[in-house]
């Protein structure tokens, strides 16, 4: 639907300049203040993708194993790396995760100690 709004070049150099540098389309909103949707639209206007998605180096990755081998759990090691817990789910299905009565126990021995 053309509603006949007429978007300036400024604009959408604007758009083209903020995704290329990463920027999210929420983040580029705010800045311009349009709706999120009008940014995807000019931005597939100036056939302009969104940004690529965040690699974790490989030193991460072995890392997280390493923790996680040596038994913290998936939310401690993503702490640990300051990355999501459902990220080390999925990078290793392999890995078990903590049953429900060892998370429990850890969660009060931190309490007891008073560490949080």
């Amino acid at each position: 639907m053309n509603t006949g709004v007429v978007i300036s070049d400024e604009v959408l150099d604007k758009v083209r300049a903020a995704t290329r540098a990463g920027r999210s389309a929420s983040q580029i909103a705010e800045e311009l203040g349009v709706s999120v949707r009008s940014v995807q639209r000019w931005r597939a206007r100036v056939k302009v993708a969104r940004p690529a998605v965040v690699r974790r180096p490989d030193d991460a990755r072995a890392r997280a194993r390493e923790l996680v081998e040596d038994g913290a759990s998936f939310n401690e090691a993503a702490r640990t790396l300051g990355i999501s817990p459902t990220t080390i789910r999925r990078w290793f299905p392999d890995l078990p995760a903590w049953p429900n009565d060892e998370v429990t126990e850890f969660a009060n021995a931190v309490r007891k100690a008073g560490v949080l």
